[in-house]
């Protein structure tokens, strides 16, 4: 749980008043759907089951091994939070779109501690600062398939 715990989910977006939470940055297609989670160990439990079923098992690790793309621009970050404090004020979904393009893929730690006025976080870590909204995808890749085998073993056996 304690792995995959900061994984971005759909529809949990609760950022503070002139704020964007750290998971609008990321596209909605790689967004972790709400009924698949790590947040708490129940929802972990019913995830683990649901991944030994197969029931769409590879968007579920696809969503815990995000990774930061090459930015587009030197200035990416900075141009970003222009876009952002333009979201932020206006409202213009334009503006989010145009910050995500600036930040492909997912934000590591310290991007996110460089836009702390603008991106708010609903867990933040045992420091008090936002977590990257990026995954772990060797570890994902090895531990998603390790336990898709193993609980397919255990299941054909029964």
């Amino acid at each position: 749980v304690e792995l995959f715990a900061n994984v971005c989910v759909e529809g949990s977006f609760e950022p503070l008043p002139g704020h964007v939470d750290r998971c609008q940055l990321l596209d909605e297609s790689v967004l972790m759907e709400s009924h698949a989670t790590f947040q708490d160990i129940g929802m972990a439990f019913l995830t683990l089951f649901r991944i030994s079923t197969g029931d769409n098992w590879s968007e579920v690790m696809q969503s815990c091994q995000l990774e930061p793309v090459t930015r587009p621009h030197a200035d990416s970050l900075e141009r970003a939070m222009v876009f952002l404090q333009d979201y932020i004020s206006t409202g213009d979904q334009e503006q989010l779109d145009l910050a995500r393009r600036e930040l492909p893929g997912c934000q590591t730690s310290e991007e996110l501690m460089a836009m702390q006025g603008l991106v708010s976080c609903m867990f933040p870590d045992e420091f008090g600062e936002c977590p990257s909204n990026c995954g772990l995808k060797i570890l994902s890749n090895l531990l998603f398939s390790a336990f898709l085998c193993a609980s397919n073993f255990i299941l054909l056996n029964l």
